[in-house]
């Protein structure tokens, strides 16, 4: 089957069978160059196989198959050896990808003056994902697994770590273990995060929407412990909360049942007790004599 332009182009052509498309299907712009090239296997309504090109001849999008079906997806998608194709945006921006067997093994993405942003790596069923400021220095390092992220860090344009974060995921509950650094690289803050959705991390596949859960340690600039919290899985603030000085010494210490403040003790700079205080559900509360 072939469709032609009014100008006597041919625009598209596909082989058909009760009206599905089976087998090497194309397209093409007005000008007769080829916009689509791909592939359906019979019964399927999407492509196996398609690659997409600019009116320039560039590639703009590749998608292999399992396996190859024509000359040029073969040696495209890397079927007679290891491959590498470079698509170019509507922006300019390009992304190189090296393919083996169908399946995509290096990726980079550079900006269209060829500033690289990403660069992937994919080996074991992990994506090793880096990118970049403008500069050139390292802004992120992740891995994933799919679509789950298992674990990341980020850095300041100085170089220095910002952050660093590890991932678990389970049918219940989704959390990450994260640790945060100063502008110095000296740790500020570490602790566990819930993810606050019904579904899992894996299925939300969000990264922003997480409360604290479990102890939570904080620390002045000079690596003193500054405070320790602990949150309950509802995110409330449960137990002993601590805080203390730049030297080290013990300010205040709170204890809360579910969110709820209960009691607190007040500390001078030489952790001497100063005042007690029980509280009530109210707000209100009462000192108790040291």
């Amino acid at each position: 089957q072939k469709t032609f332009s009014k100008h006597g182009k041919l625009i598209m052509s596909c082989t058909s069978e009760n009206g599905d498309r089976v087998g090497l299907f194309q397209d093409f712009f007005n000008d007769g160059k080829l916009r689509t090239y791909s592939w359906y296997e019979k019964g399927q309504s999407s492509p196996s196989m398609e690659i997409g090109y600019h009116n320039d001849g560039s590639l703009s999008s590749v998608r292999c198959g399992k396996k190859f079906f024509t000359d040029i997806d073969k040696e495209i998608c890397g079927f007679g050896g290891m491959h590498t194709v470079t698509l170019v945006g509507d922006d300019g921006a390009t992304e190189k990808k090296t393919f083996k067997n169908g399946v995509v093994s290096e990726s980079t993405n550079n900006t269209k003056d060829g500033k690289m942003q990403v660069h992937s790596e994919f080996k074991s069923g992990l994506e090793h994902r880096k990118s970049f400021f403008d500069d050139g220095s390292l802004k992120a390092d992740e891995v994933y697994k799919g679509r789950l992220k298992v674990s990341e860090a980020s850095y300041y344009m100085n170089g220095n770590r910002k952050s660093e974060i590890t991932y678990q995921d389970s049918p219940k509950k989704s959390t990450r273990m994260v640790q945060e650094f100063s502008n110095s690289g000296k740790l500020s803050h570490k602790g566990a995060e819930l993810f606050k959705g019904s579904e899992s991390y894996y299925d939300a596949g969000g990264e922003d929407d997480y409360r604290p859960i479990g102890p939570q340690e904080d620390y002045f600039d000079s690596g003193v412990l500054h405070q320790t919290q602990n949150f309950n899985d509802a995110g409330d603030l449960d137990g002993e909360q601590k805080s203390y000085n730049k030297n080290g010494i013990l300010r205040e210490l709170k204890t809360y049942e579910r969110g709820v403040l209960k009691h607190g003790k007040f500390y001078d700079d030489s952790g001497k007790l100063k005042s007690e205080k029980q509280y009530f559900p109210d707000g209100s509360f009462k000192e108790i004599s040291p």
